[in-house]
């Protein structure tokens, strides 16, 4: 890394990522809740989306505190500081961050009311149109957008 010591990185990324499983474990009260009705198909996404938050971040957060951020690319070369790649490396950071954030505001703006994609809404669910429904239409998948490329960046 250039701009940023690899620790520094991975210990923001991984206190991050541990707040968001604090989040959802106190907005939907599991990690895990219901299964998709929508068959094989918004299964594989739900799965896919919670290994990515759940597994990936914190993997690559450990990886850059152990300093083995080699181990994310085989072909690592150092083609020496540069503001473009301190750039990238600072903004990949600050995606990151705020995909996390904006994942956390989403779900406590639901609380109760999350529920896993392709569940039929019940009776007493809503339309969110305050908080983070107000900027972005889909604030969540806005936040996996914002994390992964922030983790391509980094």
């Amino acid at each position: 890394m250039h701009a940023l010591d690899p620790r520094t990185a991975g210990i923001m990324i991984l206190a991050s990522s541990t707040v968001f499983l604090f989040v959802k474990r106190w907005t939907t009260g599991s990690f895990l809740r219901g299964r998709p009705e929508g068959g094989f198909r918004l299964w594989f996404a739900h799965v896919f989306n919670l290994f990515f938050l759940l597994a990936v971040n914190p993997a690559v957060a450990i990886l850059l505190v152990a300093r083995r951020w080699g181990t994310l690319d085989p072909t690592v070369m150092d083609p020496g500081r540069t503001p473009l790649l301190s750039g990238l490396e600072m903004g990949g950071l600050l995606l990151c961050l705020t995909g996390n954030s904006l994942m956390c505001w989403a779900l406590v703006a639901m609380r109760g009311h999350f529920q896993l994609l392709g569940t039929t809404p019940r009776p007493t669910d809503r339309l969110f149109v305050s908080g983070p429904y107000g900027l972005v239409r889909h604030p969540m998948y806005t936040s996996v957008l914002c994390l992964s490329l922030g983790l391509a960046f980094l």
